[in-house]
């Protein structure tokens, strides 16, 4: 047995509630055991729904939801009776979490700290009959409040979007991003909207017309003077007037409440349990628009139709909202190979274009059209813009799947497999042209064509076994020599890369244990953070750190880590995502365990609150 004593740490990773880095000692063992998921259950799981309040009442009519994290076959629906009661029998053994949903409600998972935080999972035996469990759930909060147009007058038709502050995968930066689908609204007849159902917390509000962009031409006292010299001219035959420049545009703008047209000087409106804030008003604004026009051409220098163009925001906060901010984003070229975006705010662009695609048929070794792309960045500011794009040749990235060495398990059939090439950006960026799919042949060939220049990652899915726990798991990605999955590869104008290698194993690593608290009994409240002891492996969506809740029963596991020194945690709250933040990680280092793991190694490490 190895004990290990760490030191104390305290720090707060939310502004509603604090968190803290406990005190852990640890045991090792060696675990290599697998259950399989049975498929008859004659467990049975029992509970009620009440409301989070001092005075608690049965909550009816919700819809329950049990979930095994192993075979999804097994899950279970149910609702309430007017006594909030439910029950599920016939459950087969497994592990489960329980999630509670209604409308006007903040949906709720089983252990969960708050809303929005993972639950804690139920070990569920053959047979057993699990003690009933209560569930809490708040009622949800409400924002309302009027649209007008600039001149007052109700914004019939506008949309609402509400926005929240948080950690982002891709770029580990704390940014804006939507809350949740489905909690945008329309304003009615009345300009009036409502969003409810809402969990306590800090929301950013936006309107936007909800119509597509186009140039609007303000009338002004010189557009009326020109109009009476031209009537005077076609009365009396005088010579003809002088063409006069093209107006000037506007166009609406999104409003960021109380009444901005920028994100980072948006007012946080905060919101607790079940409160209802009546007179968030907006009123929409115009700004000055530009017309963006441009011709697409080939290699060849010929005008290219009926390619689409699209045009993405760069700005950091925007560029996820596009749908909501920014209606026009796509224009398909004419005979002439001519684009236009009329009623562009002002900000920074990517034009993007790709053409061509995979010829028809199952893994069709080569494309039917060669696949062509074409980048260009514009700057808008209120004035016509023309920015002429010319279509380049795609590059190629290629490579063969391979089962890791010590596989007990054959080679799959690899034409049953699907390659993917995803592109990593800054937030909001247009530089990359999104996600690329290959289907292997039977001897695990790929190649993805028409790559436009970018960072990439490389995976490939393998079927078999559940999705949870899957026969072949992804071992690791190189192109150009270097793990993709460790930092993502770079493609280069004219490079080619044709040494990729996807390695999948049925060995997968496994870092599992109980989490305990002092008098040795399960402490399933508390989330396990694993990281990297090397910290120039922490990043955005590094597959060495990972986050967990631990079961009822205390066990927790992580899969899938690739070989090498690791440090456990254990904090009270985190927020989603916050795990990626080095910051945050450089904090949890001086209380965390050491940990080694081998390749294929399945490790039992147990740990306890002192």
């Amino acid at each position: 047995m190895t004990r290990v004593e760490i030191g104390l740490a305290v720090r707060c990773v939310s502004l509603l509630a604090p968190a803290f880095v406990l005190v852990l000692s640890a045991q090792q063992t060696r675990d290599s055991s697998v259950k399989p998921a049975s498929t008859i259950g004659t467990a049975a799981l029992a509970g009620i729904v009440v409301t989070d309040e001092a005075a608690s009442k049965p909550v009816r009519r919700v819809t329950v939801r049990l979930t095994d994290s192993v075979d999804a076959r097994n899950s279970r629906v149910t609702v309430t009776d007017d006594a909030g009661r439910f029950a599920f029998k016939g459950v087969p053994a497994g592990r489960y979490t329980v999630n509670t949903s209604k409308v006007g409600y903040v949906p709720m998972a089983y252990g969960a700290t708050r809303p929005n935080r993972p639950g804690i999972a139920i070990a569920i035996a053959e047979g057993e009959r699990v003690p009933a469990i209560t569930l809490k759930m708040l009622h949800g909060a409400v924002i309302t409040g009027a649209v007008h147009e600039p001149d007052g007058q109700p914004a019939r038709g506008a949309t609402i979007g509400l926005f929240v502050y948080g950690w982002s995968a891709n770029t580990g930066e704390r940014s804006l991003v939507p809350w949740g689908a489905g909690r945008d609204a329309t304003v009615d007849d009345r300009g009036i909207y409502r969003i409810y159902g809402l969990p306590p917390g800090d929301y950013v509000l936006a309107a936007s017309s909800g119509t597509r962009a186009t140039d609007i031409h303000p009338t002004t006292d010189a557009d009326l003077q020109r109009a009476f010299e031209l009537l005077k001219q076609a009365a009396s035959n005088a010579p003809s007037v002088t063409p006069s420049p093209p107006p000037d545009t506007v166009g609406y703008a999104p409003v960021y409440y109380p009444g901005s047209v920028v994100a980072a000087d948006a007012t946080v409106i905060s919101l607790k349990a079940g409160e209802e804030r009546a007179g968030i008003d907006v009123s929409l604004q115009f700004v000055p628009t530009s017309r963006v026009d441009g011709t697409l051409r080939g290699l060849d220098g010929q005008a290219v139709a009926g390619a689409a163009v699209r045009m993405v925001n760069n700005a950091p906060a925007i560029g996820l909202l596009d749908a909501f901010l920014f209606m026009n984003t796509s224009s398909t070229t004419d005979r002439d190979g001519h684009f236009s975006f009329p009623g562009i705010p002002p900000g920074s662009y990517t034009l993007t274009v790709r053409t061509g695609g995979p010829a028809p048929g199952r893994g069709s070794p080569a494309p039917a059209v060669p696949p062509l792309w074409a980048l260009g960045d514009v700057v808008v500011r209120g004035q016509r813009v023309t920015a002429d794009l010319t279509l380049q040749p795609g590059m190629s990235v290629s490579g063969h799947l391979v089962i890791a060495s010590g596989s007990a398990t054959p080679a799959p059939d690899w034409s049953r497999a699907r390659a993917s090439l995803t592109a990593v950006v800054p937030t909001g960026s247009g530089a990359a042209l999104g996600l690329a799919s290959a289907v292997p042949d039977s001897s695990g060939q790929f190649t993805f064509a028409g790559v436009a220049p970018g960072r990439y990652r490389l995976t490939a899915t393998v079927p078999g076994g559940t999705p949870t726990n899957p026969t072949w798991a992804l071992k690791s990605s190189t192109v150009n020599g270097r793990d993709a999955l460790d930092a993502p590869a770079e493609i280069k104008p004219g490079e080619n890369p044709d040494d990729a290698v996807i390695t999948m194993t049925d060995r997968p690593s496994e870092l599992s244990g109980l989490m305990l608290d002092a008098a040795g009994q399960p402490a399933p409240e508390y989330f396990i953070i694993v990281f990297p002891a090397e910290k120039a492996t922490w990043g955005p969506q590094s597959r060495r750190i990972q986050s967990m809740r631990p079961g009822r029963d205390g066990r927790f596991m992580a899969r899938n880590l690739p070989p090498g020194a690791y440090l456990l945690a254990a904090v009270t709250d985190v927020e989603q995502g916050e795990w990626f933040d080095p910051t945050f990680l450089a904090k949890l280092v001086g209380a965390a365990i050491p940990v080694a793991l081998a390749d294929g190694e399945k490790k039992v490490q147990d740990i306890r609150i002192k």
